[in-house]
């Protein structure tokens, strides 16, 4: 609709928010509204993927970065103690990496494995050769991953 246009264009990321008012009447300011009333937002540089343009562009992205896999590899930071959140070895009693919280029947450690996996797939299905995509899994120090 027109409005919600309008509503949109008044959220330009280039254009400064309107000053906030500290509920007086007498149009006094504070410093800190004054320094709020004068600051700008800048879009990051990126891809932009909107429209069926952006869309074509992601698509050539993505497919780049598929047929990459043979030069790839992955590091799977998966440190970080989850003790706070009851994750213990059932050997040691030792911290177990957040990693190992249980998410939808799998820990997240599993979860990356299986996408590392279907994306080597991806890579045989569309190319008809297989890949192996060299990985490590970084534990903190000193922590059981059975």
């Amino acid at each position: 609709t027109a409005a919600a246009a309008t509503d949109a264009a008044s959220h330009s990321t280039n254009s400064s928010p309107p000053a906030p008012t500290n509920g007086s009447s007498n149009g006094s300011s504070s410093s800190l509204e004054d320094e709020q009333a004068h600051v700008t937002y800048h879009v990051p540089p990126g891809l932009d993927l909107a429209g069926e343009e952006g869309r074509q562009l992601g698509i050539r992205a993505a497919a780049q970065g598929l047929l990459a896999m043979p030069y790839l590899s992955e590091i799977l930071p998966v440190g970080g103690a989850g003790d706070r959140l009851g994750l213990r070895c059932e050997v040691t009693g030792e911290g177990l990496p957040a990693a190992m919280l249980p998410y939808c029947g799998r820990t997240m450690l599993e979860g990356l494995v299986r996408d590392l996996q279907a994306k080597e797939y991806l890579y045989w299905h569309l190319t008809g050769t297989q890949v192996g995509t060299r990985h490590n899994a970084a534990p903190s120090d000193g922590v059981c991953l059975r």
